[in-house]
């Protein structure tokens, strides 16, 4: 998990530390880039919600990862 803002990436590790569960929610375009600040990994999600265009060996490998995975259609992500 990334993010491009080192503030907002403090934020998002707090954030985490403090809720009882967290979603991820990023469309399949974001899978496998980085950005500035790593704030966290998969194991840190509960559910990592993406549009359907992810591919399947990309929602196994997350879901065995840890957090349930969840696709959606992409019209939803407008």
């Amino acid at each position: 998990i990334y993010n491009i803002d080192l503030r907002l990436a403090r934020v998002d590790k707090l954030m985490r530390r403090v809720a009882r569960q967290c979603c991820v929610l990023a469309d399949s375009t974001k899978i496998g880039t980085t950005a500035l600040a790593r704030t966290g990994s998969l194991a840190d999600v509960d559910f990592f919600i993406t549009d359907r265009n992810a591919s399947a060996a990309t929602v196994r490998t997350f879901a065995r990862l840890g957090p349930k995975v969840l696709t959606v259609d992409p019209q939803h992500f407008t």
